[in-house]
């Protein structure tokens, strides 16, 4: 290869390399644009939580069971607002990951081959002597410039590798924030076809401040009293219990066991996981107290968002 045209290989190398640190870097403020819309995003979801949190504080207030209030179209707005803005960031910053690593990826080859064609020009500057050696030790500074460009591209690529992770991380994590528990028109179809046959009275129990067990609950409320039964809500549970719960005051009332039985089976049948418990006289994790022969369903946390909160 002649000296002129490996020198317009180097050159146009070079231009290369410098616009593709010039795209990285536009990558990296996307990243932070992506990093500001998870933020806004979770802000929205706790303006949601507080406002929620202050409706049920007014609700206990009351100290009495009414029709749930009208679903604020605003507070829905938010928060299928800050969802979205959580989505697109956590996607954002994915996709900046990924592509960040494809362009880090190319420029480390770049730079491979810049200080192959540096290094092949010093050698021959070296054969030329005289003043060919001056511009041959030039040469090898840009060469060692072109080694620190490739540590540096190096480095970037082990960035762009940890925020893929994170990304892929926070992806998992928000998948299963939105495993909320609801039931379909056809559970609560088949859930009043099994239980209309024998109405019973029932009161059920739902976590404090936590909307996802408090829908829950509302929606197996809706399906009991569609099925005949006279349901009863206590929204201020503050006990740790996960999943759903249901039985009586210790000692079990005669012959209620059956008809727990065939409670649970039901709700079993419908795709409700359930545990048959025996709750304590006076327990104040609700207000008023766990009270003897009544029959309770209490619907604690969902065991998915549990995980998240625990950290696993």
């Amino acid at each position: 290869m002649t000296p002129s045209s490996l020198n317009s290989l180097i050159y146009s190398l070079e231009n290369n390399i410098s616009n593709l640190e010039r795209y990285v870097d536009f990558l990296e403020m996307l990243v932070w644009i992506a990093s500001a819309a998870v933020v806004i995003g979770v802000a929205f979801e706790l303006l949601v939580v507080v406002h929620e949190y202050k409706s049920d504080l007014r609700g206990w207030r009351r100290g009495s069971i009414c029709s749930p209030e009208k679903p604020s179209r605003s507070m829905f707005a938010f928060e299928l607002l800050g969802a979205l803005l959580v989505t697109l960031g956590v996607a954002g910053e994915l996709w900046v990951g990924i592509v960040s690593g494809n362009r880090n990826s190319e420029l480390r080859d770049k730079n491979r081959t810049l200080v192959g064609l540096i290094r092949q020009q010093a050698g021959n500057a070296e054969r030329v002597g005289g003043e060919a050696s001056e511009r041959a030790a030039r040469l090898e500074d840009r060469a060692r410039s072109a080694e620190r460009l490739q540590r540096e591209a190096e480095s970037r690529i082990a960035i762009a590798e940890q925020l893929t992770a994170e990304a892929s991380l926070e992806t998992a994590r928000l998948r299963k924030s939105m495993m909320a528990r609801r039931l379909t028109g056809e559970q609560r179809s088949a859930l009043r076809s099994l239980l209309r046959h024998q109405p019973l009275s029932v009161t059920i129990v739902s976590k404090f401040m936590d909307s996802e067990s408090t829908d829950f609950a509302d929606d197996i409320e809706g399906a009991l009293k569609d099925a005949g039964w006279n349901a009863y809500r206590i929204k201020n549970h503050v006990g740790r219990s996960t999943g759903v719960q249901m039985g009586t005051v210790q000692p079990r009332d005669t012959g209620a066991h059956d008809l727990i039985r065939r409670f649970s089976d039901a709700l079993r049948s419908v795709g409700i996981d359930n545990a048959i418990t025996d709750f304590k006289d006076g327990d104040s994790t609700i207000s008023p107290p766990f009270q003897a022969h009544i029959l309770y369903l209490v619907v604690g946390d969902s065991p998915a968002i549990k995980e998240i909160r625990d950290g696993r």
